[in-house]
């Protein structure tokens, strides 16, 4: 009865709070829609994914006096079954893998043809004639492994110079002594202009002195970092900046390059670091990079850099 309905109600009210007991209805109406949400779950469904067929990538280096080195390495595909050991590192199965050993590789400009050897694997390189600014180079490459070839087509570009560069050793009171590098280049401004300034440690002078950035440990070369540079946002003709470079001890031996490229290979560039290392970009989101690669991936550069060594024991 009425009675017997009130003194319950009276009942709950003394063991349970009156806040909880005003927002009762809220909770109600959260644990329907909760299992309405539910409810309306549906099945996970199975997808099938087929391993994409592999390509070869093309990376390219022209070095001062003729000197041209080629990079070829092969697609690997996230898909395929591993060690769960092996998923997130680098071991030599898997780099002996994607190296390309014994390739043709040959390179045409200004009607001739040459024919690179292997340095290494992966690793082609040999002679050219210079040829004058805006020649057209063409690339060829065929993998014998799997029969697959690529074809590349980029013209040469006016070459750009240090106007100075020099690096300093720079102490303070607040942290350890760090290295800058100061330098200065003059832009044309009668032509739209890309630039690239690369850093390296443990330089040597031979034809792998300028690898691409791979970013990789162990390098005798190592690719430390790059500036790109377009003259779309200088103020005048001459750029110059103050780079500090993280890494660097203050005995080491470094390099410093400038260089005038394509407005497509900044582009790769720019895609390329914002991705992170090596091992970033195999484990993170896939990245849809630039190309002038035909059936392939990669790409051909034909510049030139200014490089500048430097041994920094003689900024003490």
């Amino acid at each position: 009865d009425k009675s017997r309905l009130y003194m319950h109600t009276e009942r709950i009210k003394f063991i349970l709070p009156m806040s909880l007991i005003s927002r009762l209805p809220y909770y109600v109406s959260a644990m329907c829609l909760g299992w309405l949400l539910f409810s309306c779950q549906t099945e996970p469904v199975p997808v099938q994914l087929s391993v994409p067929p592999v390509r070869l990538v093309v990376a390219s280096q022209f070095v001062p006096d003729g000197g041209v080195v080629v990079f070829l390495t092969r697609t690997f595909s996230p898909l395929e079954e591993a060690p769960e050991r092996e998923r997130d590192t680098l071991t030599d199965d898997f780099v002996e893998k994607i190296l390309v050993k014994d390739a043709v590789v040959t390179l045409r400009a200004g009607g001739r043809t040459d024919t690179l050897r292997m340095l290494s694997p992966g690793v082609y390189g040999g002679l050219t004639v210079s040829q004058p600014p805006y020649t057209p180079y063409e690339l060829y490459a065929r993998d014998p492994l799997t029969g697959e070839t690529v074809t590349a087509a980029a013209e040469t570009l006016p070459p750009v110079t240090f106007e100075r560069v020099e690096p300093a050793i720079v102490y303070s009171d607040d942290e350890d002594a760090y290295v800058e590098v100061r330098y200065a280049f003059r832009d044309d401004p009668a032509v739209p202009n890309w630039y690239l300034v690369n850093y390296y440690r443990r330089v040597t002078l031979d034809l792998n002195v300028l690898t691409p950035n791979t970013f990789t440990d162990g390098a005798s070369n190592r690719s430390l970092a790059f500036d790109l540079v377009s003259d779309e946002n200088l103020d005048g003709p001459l750029f110059s900046r103050d780079r500090r470079l993280a890494e660097i001890g203050v005995t080491d031996t470094i390099g410093v390059s400038v260089s005038n490229i394509s407005r497509g290979y900044y582009e790769f560039l720019a895609l390329y670091g914002r991705s992170g290392n090596v091992l970033t970009q195999i484990t993170g989101e896939p990245i849809d990079y630039p190309t002038n690669v035909t059936n392939g991936y990669g790409y051909f550069t034909t510049h030139i850099p200014d490089l500048r060594v430097f041994d920094l024991n003689q900024y003490q």
